[in-house]
Order: C-alpha cells, then structure tokens, then sequence
C-alpha cells in the first residue's frame, strides 16, 4: 500500500515537487552497503587477529 501511496503522490507532484523528493531507493542503498562494508571489516579484523595469535 505505502510504494501505490507515493507512487500516487509522486505522479501527482508536478515536476518540480518532485525533484525536490530525496531517491529513497539510493538511501537505503547506501545503508544497506555502509552496513555490509562494516560486517566484512568486523569478519576480516577477526580473521586476523585469528591468524596472528598462532
């Protein structure tokens, strides 16, 4: 219900309203991407740390 909803309001915006709207589908990109980079960080340093205490 919530993407028809703001499909609705972005096709009813006019050009200018919308260009003003952020690109939610890139923002969530980016967090979901900041987030992996963070994870495979975290799994690498512990990796490491495993090799370096033998």
């Amino acid at each position: 219900m919530t993407g028809n909803l703001s499909r609705t309001v972005l096709r009813g915006a006019g050009a200018r309203e919308s260009a003003c709207l952020p690109d939610l589908t890139k923002i969530e990109y980016d967090i979901q991407h900041k987030k992996r980079k963070k994870l495979l960080g975290s799994i690498r340093s512990f990796f490491q740390r495993l090799l370096y205490m033998r």
